[in-house]
C-alpha cells in the first residue's frame, strides 16, 4: 500500500497471485484489451504518478500511501479511453513493446542491459509524451510535473 511512485501491471488471464494483502487492485469485468493496456501505460506515466501523489498521504522516506482512494482524486482522461482512439492504440503498442523489452533486459548479460535500458527509456519518454497529450499539458505544465517526477526507474525498479 506504500510506494514512491505508482506502478501498474495488467493481468489479462485472471491468474492473480498477491504476495501481500495490501496491494492495489482494480477488477474490471469487461472491456477492451487494448484500452486496458493503454490504461496500464497511463497509470505508469509520470503525469499520473505525480497527480496520484498530490492526493495521497505522504509518509516518511519519500513514500506515499496509495490506498484505494488514490485513484479517485487522480483524474483520468476517461472520454478518450475508447478503442478507436489512435493514442490508445499507440499506448497499447508501447505496452507490448516495453513488456517484451523488459523481459529481454531481465535475461540479458550486464553489458547488453545498457542497450535495452536506453531503448526502454526512450520509449517511456514517448509514453509520457502521449499521456501528456491525453491530459492536455503544455510545456509549462510538464515542467511542473517534472519537478516532482518519478523516483523509481521504470526499467530497473531502483531509485535514481
Amino acid at each position: 500500500m506504500t510506494a514512491k511512485d505508482v506502478t501498474a501491471a495488467y493481468e489479462a488471464d485472471h491468474g492473480f497471485y498477491m504476495d501481500n494483502s495490501n496491494v492495489w487492485f482494480i477488477n474490471l469485468d469487461s472491456g477492451d484489451d487494448m484500452v486496458f493496456k493503454a490504461l496500464t501505460m497511463i497509470f505508469n506515466s509520470t503525469v499520473f504518478s505525480v497527480l496520484a501523489k498530490s492526493g495521497a498521504i505522504a509518509l516518511r522516506g519519500g513514500y506515499y500511501k496509495f490506498n484505494k482512494q488514490y485513484l479517485n482524486p487522480a483524474p483520468l482522461p476517461n472520454e478518450k479511453l475508447v478503442p478507436g482512439n489512435r493514442k490508445i492504440r499507440e499506448l497499447a503498442d508501447y505496452y507490448e513493446e516495453l513488456t517484451g523489452l523488459q523481459e529481454k533486459y531481465e535475461k540479458a548479460e550486464q553489458h547488453n542491459r545498457i542497450y535495452f535500458k536506453s531503448v526502454m527509456e526512450h520509449k517511456w519518454e514517448e509514453v509520457d509524451r502521449i499521456c501528456n497529450e491525453f491530459y492536455g499539458l503544455d510545456v509549462n505544465d510538464w515542467t511542473e510535473i517534472e519537478k516532482v517526477g518519478r523516483v523509481v526507474d521504470r526499467v530497473t525498479g531502483k531509485e535514481g
